[in-house]
């Protein structure tokens, strides 16, 4: 298990749109303010099984519960025990996983699921009707979704129906944002200037 080092909230965000973590770990030297801000912008962007635990400086227990409503999972305060510490982390990196596993055939964004095993694609209660090339740009997409996928990668996915030009390409993802959008889902599929694809929720 690995782990890499942001200098700010804002750096942290941007690595978020390009990179799914198991574990996200908040070291907060600000104010209770700061704090809380920054953990609530933090959870707006963190996928459904992405732990987030804040270290805190000072041991204040309200300040701790007040993060757990913002969104954090864990809140520890200092002085930190290293033994408590790893036993954290590794409860919540290994939670990540086993969600992940358990969800592998399953990817959700709010309203919008995607079922891989039955093929389905819902918003709320309500099924989209998608073909299927549409179905496997969307699934392709949804299983990587913090990558970006080339127009070439996606276009391979596109032959099925018989069109892996870029024009059929971008007419099939058209179908496919309009499709979702009509049953009141997120606008998912976004372009990347000058690379590709991702989904990401706007």
């Amino acid at each position: 298990m690995g782990y890499q080092e942001v200098d700010d909230v804002a750096a942290a965000i941007g690595r978020l749109r390009h990179e799914v973590p198991s574990l996200l770990v908040v070291q907060a030297d600000g104010g209770d303010h700061r704090v809380a801000e920054a953990v609530r912008r933090l959870t707006r962007h963190l996928h459904e099984d992405v732990g987030l635990l804040v270290l805190l400086e000072q041991r204040d227990r309200g300040v701790g519960r007040r993060l757990r409503l913002d969104g954090a999972d864990h809140v520890l305060t200092g002085p930190w025990v290293l033994d408590e510490l790893r036993r954290v982390v590794l409860r919540l990196h290994h939670r990540a996983v086993q969600s992940r596993d358990r969800d592998a055939d399953r990817w959700t964004w709010g309203q919008l699921a995607i079922d891989h095993g039955r093929r389905e694609v819902r918003v709320g209660s309500r099924l989209v009707e998608l073909t299927r090339s549409e179905f496997e740009l969307l699934a392709v997409l949804s299983r990587q979704p913090a990558r970006v996928f080339t127009r070439i990668e996606l276009s391979r996915v596109a032959l099925h129906e018989g069109g892996g030009s870029s024009r059929a390409l971008e007419s099939h993802l058209s179908r496919l944002r309009r499709k979702i959008e009509l049953a009141d889902g997120p606008r998912v599929v976004q372009p990347v200037r000058g690379v590709g694809y991702r989904l990401e929720a706007s």
